[in-house]
């Protein structure tokens, strides 16, 4: 059972000061339709077969598992704007995303956005939010996002049970 993970004091001030602030940044010029937010998620797949059943009125069908398939962590990696995902990524197993493969996946984020003829290709002031990995303090990512053209906004300290993006939109709703 997962449970999340008990807050301190200045991670729980450092949150509000940056929630505070990305309100107070709405107000004075709406940007939600300028972000584009990245994520990834590790997700298990279970591998089952549907056989053909015959089955009585009411009866449930049974799935079995193929015995040469097993349980597997999958990383999908996510961008995504107001208007829906953007552009998303199935990594291979055991797989993981490095400074490199991030910078890789931000230019085919790019090229996506450039299929989908998004506003946020050429336009100013376009502003990304992603997570505080390591991976992404790294020099050559912060390159790409400048090269980018991107406003990186802050993130505050890690906590899987709060997602600085669907807080901001729920205080925006309030």
């Amino acid at each position: 059972m997962w449970v999340p993970k008990e807050l301190i004091e200045t991670v729980l001030v450092q949150r509000r000061t940056i929630c505070a602030s990305l309100c107070s940044r709405h107000e004075a010029d709406s940007f939600l339709q300028l972000l584009i937010i990245a994520d990834e998620k590790r997700n298990v797949c279970k591998n089952s077969v549907q056989e053909k059943q015959l089955l009585s009125l009411g009866e449930a069908s049974v799935s079995r598992p193929e015995p040469s398939l097993t349980i597997q962590k999958i990383l999908v990696c996510v961008w995504w704007d107001t208007f829906g995902i953007i552009h998303y990524e199935l990594l291979e197993p055991g797989q993981t995303v490095t400074a490199t493969t991030y910078c890789e996946q931000l230019e085919r984020m790019k090229q996506e956005l450039i299929k989908k003829g998004s506003v946020l290709v050429n336009g100013e002031n376009r502003i990304f939010q992603q997570d505080n990995a390591g991976r992404n303090a790294a020099e050559i990512v912060q390159k790409k996002i400048t090269e980018l053209g991107l406003d990186l906004l802050p993130y505050p300290p890690y906590s899987a049970d709060l997602l600085p993006s669907k807080g901001l939109f729920y205080l925006l709703e309030l």
